[in-house]
């Protein structure tokens, strides 16, 4: 993703503080102890949980509350700024896999979460899917993780909302 960061992103002076791997508890961590009080972002983007159920299959509920506590902790760091929660992306090529249905349980309890105030839910997962819901090999080859094409896919699909929210 980093050609699609540095067209997109870079020149809006975006950080991006995503790692590989990261789970809820993870971030949660690092909101709580880290130095984010030094920046003030007009919007953050957020995505995170789909470690959560593969790596653990954790139940959709607790992934949830993860994210809850992850958007109550910036709430509370940073009281203006915006937030943009991203659907967590489909896993497994056939959305009758059991990672799948998990990551599809928690974005469906996501939009309770979404105010449209201070958080607006963004899903683009049928970007990345055929009709059926078989996922595009090509945008995920391992059917996980995005190829460079995915990354421009979600650039363009995140751009509007940026916009709408005043980042330029």
């Amino acid at each position: 993703g980093k050609q699609a960061w540095d067209e997109h992103f870079a020149p809006l002076g975006a950080l991006n503080w995503g790692y590989s791997g990261d789970r809820t508890e993870h971030l949660i961590w690092r909101l709580q102890n880290g130095n984010i009080q030094r920046v003030s972002p007009e919007v953050a983007v957020i995505l995170i949980g789909t470690n959560n159920t593969g790596h653990s299959q954790r139940p959709a509920e607790e992934t949830l509350s993860g994210i809850r506590q992850t958007l109550d902790d910036l709430a509370w760091k940073w009281p203006d700024t915006k937030i943009v929660l991203m659907s967590v992306f489909p896993r497994a090529e056939k959305a009758v896999n059991p990672l799948r249905q998990l990551n599809d349980e928690i974005n469906a309890q996501l939009k309770v979460l979404a105010d449209g105030q201070r958080v607006h839910l963004l899903d683009i997962n049928a970007k990345f899917m055929d009709a059926e819901g078989t996922l595009n090999k090509e945008l995920l080859p391992d059917l996980l993780h995005l190829s460079p094409a995915a990354y421009d896919i979600w650039a363009e699909a995140l751009a509007p909302k940026l916009k709408q929210l005043g980042v330029q």
